[in-house]
């Protein structure tokens, strides 16, 4: 049983893991990813990135997050829009701990407050 775990085509994946994966299938609700697991991830379309605006092609190379596994049924779930906020707010936390400015678009005026800047994916 140990050499089966020892070899190199066995993936063990946690919730959390950001992977790149390649687009298999498109279908108006679920997209499946090949990530190198026993069976392909399932993205759902509301979890794609949103500057995609649904848009994702058969073949195409994209990075997301496992959200769940069901070990059960051997199904595993990513989004691709949680992988960018996760990698987004740890440059935003590496910038702050080096003291180092952080570029953003103002995207909205708040009325005596201030403004809605979009950090890289991030509100702030």
């Amino acid at each position: 049983m140990e050499e089966f775990f020892e070899e190199k085509d066995v993936q063990l994946y946690n919730r959390g893991d950001i992977l790149e994966g390649r687009v298999l299938q498109v279908t108006p609700e679920i997209i499946l990813v090949d990530i190198g697991y026993k069976s392909e991830a399932q993205l759902r379309t509301s979890d794609l990135a949103h500057f995609r605006n649904g848009d994702v092609e058969q073949g195409e190379e994209i990075e997301v997050i496992i959200t769940y596994i069901d070990e059960e049924e051997g199904s595993i779930f990513v989004s691709e829009k949680q992988a960018i906020y996760v990698k987004s707010i740890g440059e935003l936390e590496d910038a702050y701990r080096k003291g180092e400015p952080v570029k953003g678009v103002v995207e909205d005026i708040v009325k005596d407050a201030g403004y809605h800047v979009n950090l890289n994916g991030i509100r702030a």
